[in-house]
């Protein structure tokens, strides 16, 4: 399969472009940004702080994750497909793979039950101890998602 990927003419019309690779992580970085910066809020007020913000206005920055994660959904198959051995050899982009697995477990555990009753908490409330730890996961899972990402082009350690 990796070797009839990488003799296709979509990965040498990849790996043909000279500025492909570095535009594609450009556009990666900013969609972690928008992921990042949008789950961060979100995770944060779960966790108790700013509480002086709604939850429910918060969570209206969950579609902005959403964008976030497409965007480097896109660009991470791009990556993929310039150069499928590399990847597929990649230690650390299996770990990340799995983190975002977990991180995907999380997020629809979320859905399936905190995300449901969000009208019901009381505005201003202290969150119970299940949702911290979703969110504490989710910031955990996510930040080891960078970290695997960037250990990626740097794999295997010296």
């Amino acid at each position: 399969m990796i070797a009839w990927i990488e003799s296709s003419g979509l990965a040498a019309a990849l790996q043909s472009i000279p500025w492909g690779f570095p535009i594609a992580e450009a556009i990666h970085f900013v969609g972690l940004c928008i992921l990042m910066g949008s789950l961060a809020v979100i995770d944060l007020r779960l966790l108790g702080f700013t509480t002086a913000m709604s939850a429910r206005a918060v969570h209206q920055l969950l579609p902005w994750t959403w964008i976030g994660f497409g965007v480097n959904a896109i660009t991470g198959i791009f990556f993929f497909l310039s150069n499928p051995s590399f990847y597929y050899e990649n230690t650390s982009f299996w770990i990340k793979m799995v983190l975002i697995l977990l991180a995907g477990a999380n997020a629809l555990w979320f859905e399936l039950t905190v995300n449901r009753n969000l009208d019901r908490w009381p505005e201003g409330s202290d969150f119970p101890t299940e949702v911290k730890v979703m969110a504490s996961s989710s910031l955990v899972l996510w930040i080891a998602v960078i970290c695997f990402g960037r250990f990626i082009m740097y794999w295997p350690p010296f």
